[in-house]
């Protein structure tokens, strides 16, 4: 029996000695890291992801977490990109798959055409229309992508639309009338001014619709963990940071599409193209493209402000967490949260 329990002794310290601890594939901690993190979250290509493959990157990742030994034949690289399209498709909180067309990795697809469309507008029929519809995919992308450990009801969705969409509508059309019937504007300020509405009705309407369908992470809070992954409780403090931080991000995203893309396609008016760009089937492709590629690539730069998994120093947060230890006793410092 002694020589038995040596044995297993043995065995436990040996494989203990050949866990492999995994890095992250980028350094969250620095903004260039983060860049490339979300560089390939929001890729596109991820929504081609087989059901069978995503599965199969579920099974490796848990397999790795579990025993922290690579099987032959795996490797680091194969670790990384499971880890890429579980984070890009998977809610971090629920483990479940996001919904395709609420994925940030379709965020460009879709809003190519919204965008778009909120740029031509100019009647107040068609400017309620894509604002309405810009705000209804909103709610849907932020309560997809929401920290779900805050509960919502039915009730709480459908006021949240109703106000999000009722604030970016009237933005919308509240400036759409103030510089059309305004005198003080000339006919070419006034053409130069109503393509900057959308922009300023949809950062509005991005900060209201965030802070309401998030209003009970600002109340309550969210579940906060230690660096042990233990959850403590939840942290009103911490959902505040979470929704602001949130809020910040989506305003800088409306920038590239809904400012940069106007002034180009007016830069290419007065060049030698401005004569086919008045080719209602080119200008259309034309600005889509510019839309698209100004979304894609700034969209990197605009989510990694911020990392996905947030860490702040207990005191930071509520006097009911300083207390907290951790499981050999030792006083906890840090408290991380999913910033949604």
């Amino acid at each position: 029996k002694k020589d038995n329990i040596k044995m297993g002794k043995k065995n436990e310290e040996e494989r203990e000695r050949k866990k492999i601890i995994i890095e992250e594939e980028f350094d969250q901690s620095t903004y260039l890291g983060r860049v490339n993190f979300f560089r390939e979250m929001v890729s596109p290509l991820k929504l081609f992801t087989r059901k069978e493959e995503l599965e199969a990157a579920v099974e490796l990742l848990e397999k790795y977490e579990r025993i922290r030994v690579l099987e032959k034949g795996t490797t680091k690289e194969d670790i990384w990109k499971a880890r890429r399209l579980t984070r890009a498709l998977l809610h971090p909180d629920t483990k479940e798959r996001i919904p395709t067309a609420f994925n940030m990795a379709a965020f460009v697809p879709a809003n190519i055409i919204i965008i778009l469309g909120m740029l031509q507008a100019r009647s107040m029929m068609s400017t309620v229309a894509w604002q309405t519809i810009n705000q209804t995919y909103n709610v849907c992308v932020n309560y997809a992508n929401r920290n779900a450990s805050v509960e919502m009801t039915t009730k709480d969705l459908l006021v949240n639309y109703v106000v999000a969409t009722a604030s970016s509508v009237g933005t919308a059309v509240g400036l759409n009338t103030y510089v059309q019937k305004s005198p003080r504007f000339t006919p070419v300020m006034k053409q130069r001014l109503l393509m900057f509405v959308p922009m300023v009705a949809v950062m509005a309407a991005n900060i209201c619709n965030i802070g309401m369908m998030r209003s009970k992470e600002l109340i309550e809070g969210i579940t906060i963990t230690d660096e042990e992954g233990n959850e403590i409780g939840k942290s009103p403090k911490a959902g505040r940071l979470a929704v602001m931080k949130t809020m910040m991000t989506r305003v800088f995203l409306v920038t590239p599409g809904m400012v940069f893309s106007p002034l180009l396609m007016n830069g290419l008016d007065r060049t030698p193209l401005r004569k086919p760009l008045q080719n209602v089937l080119i200008r259309t492709p034309v600005n889509l493209g510019i839309i698209a590629c100004m979304i894609q690539l700034c969209m990197p730069f605009c989510f990694g402000m911020f990392p996905q998994y947030e860490k702040i120093e207990l005191t930071q947060l509520e006097s009911t967490f300083h207390g907290h230890t951790l499981s050999k006793g030792q006083k906890a410092q840090y408290a991380y949260y999913n910033k949604g």
